[in-house]
C-alpha cells in the first residue's frame, strides 16, 4: 500500500509485517501501529473509536475519541516527533505495553493514549508551532521556511501544516499570522487563496529568543540522552551497551551520534542532539594504543585526553545541563582525566571481553544516579 494510515501521505508505505503494520512516511516518519490497534481503528463504526482503558477491578471502560479527532491529533503528534527525530516508536492498546514482546533496537511501546494525550493544549499551540519551526532548518538566522498544506519538499527547509497542529489550512493561516503578529516570524512570501497554500518565511531575533526560552523549559520533558563518548567499538563495546541499558532503564533514549543518521556537518548534530537533550553522560576513556608515547599517538588525542568528549560535556555544562562521568578503570585513562575534573564523581567500569565487569551493578548504579538527578525518564513504564 502506499498511502499513510495517518495523514494519507500518498508517497508514504504502508505494509502488513506478522502482527503489526509499518509506517514510513515523509511526514509521520517512522512507526509501527500493532494489528489490533490498527484494525479497530479501520474498523470503528459512527463518529467515535472506543478506546478500552483498565480499571483496578481487572474490567475495561471505554473513552470515546472522535475518529476525525484521533487522525487530526495523531498526525500532528507524529509529525512533531520525526522533527525531534524520536519517531521510531510502537502504537499499542496502554494497557497492553507491559504484555508485548521486548522493544527491538530504537522501537519503544508508546500507548495510544498517552500518545493522543501529548497533543498540546490550546494555550500551547503557538509556542510548539514556533518551536517546530525551530527545528526545520538548520538552526541559521536568515534562513527561509516553507510551510505548505500537504506536501513536502526535501531539497528546502520545508513541512506541512501538521507541525503547526492545525487542522486545516485557513487554522493555519491564523497560527502564522499570529506568530507574525507577534514579531517572531518575517514573511517574505504567503498565498493561501482557494485551493493553494504557501508560506515562506524566516525565524526573526525575538523568535529565536522565544525558541531558546522555551527549549530551557521544554528540556525539563525532554526523552533524549546524548552519550558522549570515544567511538572505537574494539575499547568501548561493552560499555557503549551498558550505558545506554542503563539509559533506558532510566526512562530515556539514549541518542550515540555515530548511530544517528545525517547529511549535514556532523557538529551541528552534535549541538542539535545535545541542546535537545535531557542529560548527557560522557565516558572519558581514552587508552593510548600499543603504549605509544604522548607525542607520537593518534591525532584525536590531545595533550593526553579526547578532545571531542571534554567539548561536549562542557557545552553541555554550558547550557545548564546535568552531565554524568565515566571512565574505563585503568591506569591510562585515570591518569589522563583532567585535573578540573577529577573532582567530579565518576562511575569507572572494566572491561570484560566484549563486556564490562559486574554490568548490572554499573547499569543499576547510574539508573539510581539518573533518577536521583534529573528523575524518572518519560518512557519508564508504569
Amino acid at each position: 500500500m502506499s498511502e499513510c494510515f495517518l495523514c494519507k501521505n500518498e508517497t508514504a508505505t504502508l505494509r502488513e509485517s506478522g502482527y503489526e503494520w509499518r509506517i514510513i512516511c515523509p511526514n509521520c516518519g517512522k512507526l509501527v501501529i500493532t494489528d489490533d490497534l490498527y484494525s479497530d481503528i479501520k474498523a470503528a463504526t459512527g463518529e467515535c473509536f472506543r478506546l478500552p482503558l483498565p480499571e483496578p477491578d481487572n474490567g475495561y471502560r471505554y473513552l470515546r475519541v472522535p475518529v476525525a479527532d484521533l487522525f487530526f491529533k495523531a498526525r500532528c503528534v507524529a509529525a512533531e516527533r520525526k522533527l525531534k527525530d524520536q519517531d521510531e516508536y510502537i502504537l499499542v492498546y496502554d494497557y497492553k505495553k507491559n504484555e508485548l514482546l521486548p522493544e527491538v533496537g530504537n522501537f519503544y511501546h508508546i500507548g495510544i493514549k498517552e500518545f493522543l494525550d501529548s497533543f498540546p493544549a490550546t494555550h500551547e499551540v503557538l509556542d510548539r508551532a514556533l518551536l517546530n519551526l525551530g527545528r526545520l532548518g538548520s538552526g541559521i538566522f536568515g534562513e527561509s521556511i516553507y510551510i505548505f498544506e500537504t506536501e513536502v519538499k526535501k531539497e528546502i527547509p520545508s513541512a506541512n501544516i501538521n507541525i503547526l497542529y492545525a487542522s486545516n489550512k485557513n487554522v493555519a493561516a491564523k497560527i502564522l499570522i499570529n506568530l507574525k503578529e507577534n514579531n517572531f516570524i518575517e514573511v517574505e512570501e504567503m498565498n493561501y487563496q482557494g485551493s493553494f497554500f504557501e508560506w515562506k518565511f524566516y525565524i526573526s531575533a525575538k523568535g529565536w529568543d522565544r525558541i531558546a526560552g522555551l527549549k530551557n523549559t521544554a528540556d525539563k520533558y525532554s526523552e533524549k540522552a546524548f552519550i558522549a563518548m570515544w567511538f572505537d567499538v574494539k575499547h568501548t563495546r561493552g560499555i557503549r551497551e551498558a550505558l545506554k541499558k542503563a539509559i533506558l532503564s532510566s526512562g530515556y533514549l539514549p541518542i550515540v551520534i555515530d548511530e544517528v543518521p545525517h547529511a549535514d556537518f556532523i557538529m551541528n548534530r552534535v549541538i542539535n542532539e545535545i541542546n535537545e537533550a535531557r542529560f548527557v553522560v560522557a565516558d572519558f576513556t581514552c587508552i593510548n594504543e600499543d603504549n605509544k608515547k604522548d607525542d607520537k599517538e593518534d591525532d584525536k588525542i590531545k595533550g593526553g585526553v579526547r578532545g571531542g568528549v571534554y567539548f561536549e560535556a562542557g557545552y553541555a555544562r554550558g547550557q545548564r545541563k546535568k552531565v554524568f562521568h565515566t571512565c574505563r578503570k585503568d591506569s591510562a585513562s585515570e591518569k589522563r582525566l583532567h585535573f578540573d575534573i577529577k573532582q567530579i564523581n565518576t562511575l569507572f567500569w572494566e572491561p570484560d571481553g566484549e563486556s564490562i565487569k559486574d554490568r548490572d551493578k554499573f547499569i543499576d548504579d547510574l539508573k539510581q544516579a539518573i533518577w536521583a538527578e534529573v528523575g524518572k525518564g518519560p518512557r519508564l513504564r508504569k
